[in-house]
Formats: structure tokens, sequence, C-alpha cells
């Protein structure tokens, strides 16, 4: 009778175990299958496939390699088709968060272990948008801004009749007639281009151009040219032609120290008329009103500056070749914020001879002399990216030494050594 009992119980318990369902948490894998198995609400093993369609709740399931057990259960509600990619989920790492492919952003959290005081409601993630931390968001544009890389569109090599340029020093664009200068320091002459490149005009020393050495254009289109002494002309100065590029009057420099010997190396100026001027050799700039009149002095008492421009809100920014730096200044010349690191590796600043501002996109591109390159900030002295080296081909510069930033996001670079100029597309 005992023994009779004894087995009635213990086929009502293997009759009960074999119709239970299976626990979701307690779900064993198949001798045989994968790492990765897929199974649905209702307990049932899944087919292997590429992508499951479905309206309900999908578990994405990862066998343990220690216990045989099933872990890290992930969740994931889509109405379309969710690839899963065994290859993620076999990766060493178990924090692997990258698993599923979807032609949407898909928010995906790993459950290593259960969190106390979690439900199951709150791990059904939402695939309307993904969460991104700050971090990532400054890594991803990080990425972006290296990714960009520069085209040569067109190459300036020439004059109208063929003369071709001898080591072009200095390029500037004008905005108010959308046209290019540039100084041909081998031929001491200043050539004007159209925006698409086009030979218009040629001042030279039959139009008092004796030694250029920099260049600018006010908003009402006088042209300012700075030139060292020569021969006939025994101090530097400001050469000033009016709008019919017809000169006018020279500026020289007085009331400061240094004066006498002050050879100006580059020009920039504001919408009010003040010029600023760097000189060679010479700490700091000298800032003149529209007759020719000192004003002030800026960073006067830090270091050598080689390059100063002004962008569209009055921000001054100041090149210094001898510390690898730029200083950029506000409308009320008090210094705002001060980059660059002296160097020749990537990213740093070995011989940087000029600079340019690209307002539209808030960028600073600073040439490198010995280094071959364009350097590129934000306008916080954020390095973004770097194009160039040395070479002869298209895209590649020898010894370049200014560089300027059309309206369209063209970059115009003096290419020295190569004796062109070449106009780049930033892509």
């Amino acid at each position: 009778m005992v023994q009779r009992f004894t087995k009635l119980i213990v086929i009502t318990i293997i009759i009960q175990l074999s119709f239970s369902p299976i626990s979701s948490k307690e779900k064993i894998t198949p001798s045989g299958s994968d790492d990765v198995i897929v199974i649905d609400d209702n307990g049932k093993i899944l087919p292997d496939q590429d992508k499951i369609t479905s309206s309900e709740s999908i578990h994405i399931i990862q066998k343990d390699p220690n216990t045989e057990r099933l872990t890290n259960k992930q969740e994931i509600t889509k109405t379309e088709s969710v690839p899963v990619v065994q290859e993620d989920f076999d990766r060493e790492s178990p924090e692997n968060k990258e698993g599923i492919a979807s032609s949407e952003s898909v928010n995906v959290i790993e459950e290593d272990d259960k969190v106390e005081g979690t439900s199951d409601e709150d791990k059904t993630i939402s695939t309307e948008s993904v969460h991104i931390t700050q971090e990532e968001e400054v890594k991803e544009l990080t990425n972006k801004e290296k990714s960009i890389s520069s085209k040569c569109i067109y190459i300036i090599y020439e004059d109208e009749e063929g003369k071709r340029l001898t080591f072009p020093s200095s390029v500037f664009f004008e905005t108010v007639k959308d046209e290019i200068y540039l100084i041909d320091s081998g031929h001491s002459r200043i050539l004007i281009y159209t925006s698409d490149f086009f030979h218009l005009y040629t001042l030279d020393k039959d139009d008092g151009i004796l030694s250029p050495t920099c260049m600018s254009v006010d908003t009402e289109g006088y042209l300012f040219v700075g030139q060292s002494s020569v021969s006939k002309k025994s101090r530097a100065r400001i050469s000033v032609f009016n709008p019919c590029l017809k000169w006018e009057r020279d500026i020289y420099f007085d009331g400061f120290i240094g004066a006498v010997k002050f050879v100006p190396k580059n020009i920039a100026l504001d919408n009010k008329g003040y010029i600023y001027v760097a000189g060679t050799n010479h700490k700091g700039i000298e800032v003149f009103d529209k007759n020719g009149k000192h004003v002030n002095s800026i960073n006067s008492e830090r270091v050598a500056i080689c390059d100063v421009e002004i962008d569209r809100k009055g921000n001054i920014y100041l090149l210094s070749e001898e510390w690898g730096k730029v200083y950029i200044y506000n409308e009320n010349e008090e210094l705002v914020v001060e980059f660059g690191e002296k160097g020749g590796g990537s990213g740093k600043l070995s011989r940087p001879r000029g600079l340019s501002i690209d307002s539209n996109k808030g960028r600073v591109y600073v040439i490198d002399y010995m280094r071959h390159t364009a350097n590129v900030y934000d306008v916080k002295g954020n390095y973004l990216f770097e194009f160039g080296g040395k070479g002869w081909g298209k895209g590649w510069f020898q010894f370049p030494t200014d560089i300027c930033i059309d309206p369209r996001g063209y970059v115009l670079i003096a290419d020295t050594f190569n004796n062109r100029v070449q106009v780049m597309k930033m892509q």
C-alpha cells in the first residue's frame, strides 16, 4: 500500500513538471545552443533569425558562461524590425550596451544584477529617443569636427598675362566688392581677383607700390597697404588708396616707443575707422585713428605680435609666432581668452604666421609656417582639427604665410614657397 502511494506521488510530480510553464527568470539554455537565444512572453524559444518583428515585448537573454544560467535580460518594445547582432553580445566585456542595431535610435539598458526596488515596468525602454550624456555629446561633436576633410578647389598662380606668382605672402578677401587681394612679394605688387578667381587689376611701382608687406580694405573701399622702407622712401609707412585704387596719402608712424624703426607686418580695420597694426619684432600692436594719429597700444608689455584680425563683433585677435599663442580681446580691448601650445606635434603651433576668423561657424584658422599646416580652433580656444602638410600637390603646402576666409567659407592660403594661392573647401 505504501509503495503504491509513493509511486502515485512520483507520477503526479512528473505530470505537474511536464505541464508547468518555465519562469521568465529561470529559463534554461538548451544543450548545444548559442550564447544568445530569444524567448517570447509565453516562454517559447524562437528560432534563429536575423530580425524579429513583433508589437509585443521581446526578451533577449544572454547566457552567463560561468553558471550556464540566463542573465542580463534586456527588454525592447518595438513595432518595427529589430536586428539582433550576436557579435556584440559575444564580446568579452559584460557591460556591452550596443548589442542591438536599428534603423532608429534605441535605448538599451543592461541588467547586470537584480536591483532592489526596481520593477520590470521601470526597465521597459522607449524607442522614441536616445539618452546621451553631456560627455558623449562633446565627444560626438569633437569626432564630427575631426572627420572634416579639406579639398583644393582652385589654385591662383598667375595674372591674366600669364606672369607667375613669386612668393605670395599675404591674402585678403574684401567684402565691399567681393574681391581677393594678394601680395606677390617676389614682384613687389598687389594682384586683385574676382571672387571666382579671375584677375582684374595689378598695383605695382607705377601706382606707388614699392615694398608691400600687408594690406586691408575698410568698409568704404579704401585700401591700406603697409610698406617697408626702400631707397626712395627711407621710412616704413601705410599707403592709403581710394576706392578707385589711386594713391591718396602716406601715414608715417609716430607717438609710441620704437616708432621710427617700426615696420608694419599686418593691418586690421574696425567698423569705427581705427587702424590696428602689428609690427615686425614689435611687442603688442599699435592703434591709430583714420587720420593716422596714434591712439593706443595693446599687449605692449607681453609678446611680439605677427598678425591681427577683427571679427564682426569687434573682437580683436592677436597671434604670437614666438609663443605659438592666440590672444582674443573684446571690443573694449580687454583680454578675454588666450590659447595655443608651442610645439611641432599635431594640434600645436611651431611658427604660426597668419590667422583668420570664420564668424559664420565660430572658428579660428591659424597657418603654421614650419609645420606647413592650418590648425583650426573654436572661439574658446578648443582645438578642432588641422589640414595640409609639406608637399607640392593640391592640398599640400610649403612654408605658407597667410590665410583668409571668404563669405562662402572657402579658405584661401598663401602657399608661399609653392608660388601659389590655394583655395580650400572644408567638407
